[in-house]
Formats: C-alpha cells, structure tokens, sequence
C-alpha cells in the first residue's frame, strides 16, 4: 500500500473519530448517558472516557488537517502534533484496555458497552488506534512516548482528591469498595498502563511503517 494511499485511510479514520467523539459527548450532555455513566450536563466530564474521547477526537480533527495539507501543499505535519497524537491515542487506548481488562470483568460487558458506550468504550478508541499505528507515519522515541502518561496523570490529580474528600463516588471501583490505602499502587499501575501503552503502539507503528 502506497503512502497516499495509508494517508487517505488514516483520514477518514480520524474524521470518524473525532465525529464520533463529539458527536456522542455532546448528545449525552444534552441527553443522558447509558451503563456505567447515566448521567447528564457538566457531569460528563468527572468520566476519564469522556475526556479521552474529546481529546483524541480533536487532536484527531487537527491531524486530520495536517495530513491533508500535507498531501496536497506537502506541508510537514508540526512535530508537538505527532506527539501529541501518539499521548491522546494512549488515553483513548486507557479508556478501552480498562474497560477490557478491569471494568468489563467487574461491573459487566454488556453494561460498559450499553447504547452510547459501545463507541465510546469501543468503537471510537478502535478507530483511533488502528489509524495512529497502521496508517500514519512519524515515529516516537522512547522519551516523547512518555508523554502518553500525561493525560492519565491529569486526571488523577482530580480523581484522587475528589474520591478521597466524598466529592464523587469511587465509580471506576478502584479502591475496591472503599480500600484508601491502596490507592498509591493503583495510580502507579494505571501510569505504567498508560506509559506501556503507549509504548506498545509505537512499537507496532515502527513495525507497521518499516
């Protein structure tokens, strides 16, 4: 397959992708959600699914841009782009492996990929991370990787204090019914994850793009 051809996939992939991201968000803020997050309004955004969503589908929309100008003036896709591609892909790749390996297993497939959820936990991430690793080029060393933990590591600087203090209730079941103290190793785990990930993604692109 030849370049343009890749570029033209990848495209169309993040056009999705950013469509289905918004698209989805702001019907549950006008609507309500389904599963695991039936709520509404500002509330949405308390969900790291939510915010991962968002984020890769406007980077997505930007890359997108890039890629298209770059196939037709031959301008060069900016660098803080690719990176920040490779570290939004990472956080909607969170949002799916955990759901696969964590909330499906203890909350129930059907109810985190109910209605609304099945692009968000699923459908969108999907298209996300085929795009970043088969059909775009701009390879990541090991150090910008380490962006990837950025978005997870924001997140938590919320979810920590909230969950801690009684503001939300612990919905992702990450202290296990109340266990505070093990909430140091699940913060740890989770950047590992999410560093891993990113890791892991970069590795199949270099493979992908040899």
């Amino acid at each position: 397959m030849n370049k343009k051809t890749k570029t033209l996939i990848a495209i169309v992939l993040n056009i999705f992708t950013f469509v289905s991201a918004i698209w989805i968000s702001a019907d549950m803020f006008f609507t309500v959600g389904d599963g695991n997050m039936a709520v509404t309004s500002w509330r949405i955004f308390k969900y790291f699914t939510i915010d991962s969503n968002i984020l890769c589908g406007l980077v997505c929309a930007a890359f997108a841009v890039y890629q298209v100008l770059n196939l037709v003036k031959n301008i060069e896709i900016p660098r803080w782009l690719t990176i920040l591609k490779g570290s939004a892909t990472a956080a909607i790749s969170v949002t799916f492996f955990t759901v696969v390996f964590f909330l499906g297993p203890t909350q129930g497939y059907g109810y985190m990929f109910a209605g609304k959820n099945l692009f968000l936990h699923g459908i969108t991430p999907g298209t996300a991370m085929i795009a970043y690793m088969f059909f775009e080029e701009g390879k990541l060393t090991w150090k910008e990787t380490l962006y990837s933990i950025a978005p997870t590591a924001l997140y938590s600087f919320f979810y920590v204090p909230f969950i801690l203090a009684g503001v939300w209730e612990d919905f992702y079941g990450f202290t296990f019914g109340g266990k505070y103290a093990i909430m140091p190793v699940v913060i740890v785990i989770m950047y590992a994850a999410s560093y891993g990930i990113g890791m892991i993604e970069t590795t199949v692109k270099k493979l992908a793009n040899k």
